[in-house]
């Protein structure tokens, strides 16, 4: 094995996630010697007795070569998915001390046997990744992340480990089995030879040239169309909305069942549909178009008497154009609420009625602004779509234009 697999740029100021194990002090090592500017950062979660003693060793071996070194010490309780929680609090951790400390780059010591471990459970999880395996560089919590020893097995590195008395520590949790990523590296990997291992390595690189096929086809289009997008493969459909999702939603996971219900949606003659996907957010159908929304609303706005109201929603001149729309004080501006109704010369007509006529988009409805007076509405701001500010540039309503597509 070469002294050195890394290839970084000697500019660039990097930082250094550190866990003790034989991967990350590996890594180290190799930045020590090739005289990087870098630090190392470590997360202390005290799940495990050693714990304590791993964080030790390490602030010895820094303070011996005269290496900055950041720690976080986790106290809060980790009651539900292990794995991802850590993940949060480390990568929470990693964004402070990158932002306030002006690196370039996070590195991490992902090898090759963790680049295999992904794929396959990838493949067993019937995941669709935008990248199979794990990809050599990313940008995660805007930082830009680069796995440098994915070309490397773990056998080598452990070997350059004792060749070269470097200090490290195995957690022992690596070898249970109560992951399914540990399962694949106990009871696969670790009985697979060279020759089987590069087999895997050789398909990664073969899915991702497929991959790679799919992407530029629709990154060539416009994936918002669901014309468009009736006209792609059920695989490329799928990729497809993950790629539209994941702009909004980066983790999130598109099921098999989840995109037929979306096929579905994009074949139906309905106008507007919302699908809820978390955290509030939907994917919204409106006419032709697909789209992630979240969807919000606002607070009623209380007002005494005519005046100026400029906000991040609508921008309203009631001193100029408050009398010619009939306004009366003291009036509520708020959000429409299920039943209201609307009177139009003597006709009394829904206002989800007059939504629909106007062809308001569905994340709209829940932020028009509805004009209350006396426990009545007395002014609605029509809805077009192909509305111009220069119409009225003292009354109108803003989230149309910061909305629409």
């Amino acid at each position: 094995m070469k002294k050195s697999m890394l290839n970084l740029d000697k500019n660039k100021k990097y930082l250094l996630a550190c866990s003790y194990g034989p991967d990350s002090m590996y890594l180290l090592e190799l930045l020590r010697k090739e005289g990087y500017k870098f630090a190392v950062a470590h997360v202390n979660y005290h799940f495990r007795k050693e714990s304590d003693e791993e964080e030790k060793a390490l602030r010895e071996y820094c303070y011996k070569y005269n290496i900055g070194l950041y720690v976080y010490s986790n106290d809060q309780a980790i009651v539900s998915n292990l794995e991802e929680e850590a993940r949060e609090i480390r990568y929470k951790f990693f964004k402070t001390v990158y932002d306030r400390n002006g690196f370039d780059v996070l590195l991490v010591a992902h090898h090759k046997d963790d680049n295999l471990e992904t794929y396959l459970l990838q493949k067993q999880r019937k995941n669709l990744p935008l990248f199979y395996g794990i990809n050599p560089e990313t940008v995660i919590n805007e930082m830009v992340v680069i796995r440098p020893l994915l070309d490397i097995y773990k056998e080598d590195i452990i070997k350059y480990n004792k060749d070269n008395n470097i200090p490290y520590s195995i957690d022992v949790t690596n070898l249970e089995n109560v992951f399914l990523r540990n399962r694949i590296r106990n009871q696969l990997l670790k009985y697979s030879n060279h020759y089987q291992k590069e087999k895997i390595a050789s398909e990664i690189i073969k899915e991702n040239e497929r991959l790679d096929i799919i992407k530029c086809k629709l990154n060539e289009h416009d994936i918002n169309s669901i014309k468009f997008l009736l006209t792609l493969t059920n695989e490329e459909l799928a990729y497809g909305l993950t790629m539209l999702i994941r702009k909004v939603l980066p983790d999130y996971e598109c099921s098999s069942r989840f995109i037929s219900e979306i096929k579905k949606v994009c074949q139906s003659k309905k106008s507007n549909v919302l699908i809820p996907l978390k955290d509030d957010y939907f994917l919204c159908k409106e006419y032709d178009v697909l789209s992630i929304r979240k969807l919000e609303t606002f607070e009623p706005i209380k007002v005494d008497s005519p005046t100026l109201i400029d906000n991040d929603l609508f921008y309203f001149d009631l001193e100029k154009r408050g009398e010619d729309k009939g306004l009366k004080y003291p009036l509520t501006i708020r959000p429409y609420v299920k039943g209201d109704t609307y009177k139009i010369k003597d006709y009394e007509v829904q206002v989800n009625r007059l939504f629909i006529d106007w062809k308001m988009p569905m994340y709209l409805r829940k932020l028009w602004p509805l004009f209350e007076y006396d426990g009545k509405i007395i002014y609605i701001p029509r809805y077009q779509s192909d509305f111009e500010l220069k119409n009225d540039k003292y009354f109108y309503v803003k989230c149309r234009f910061a909305l629409k597509k």
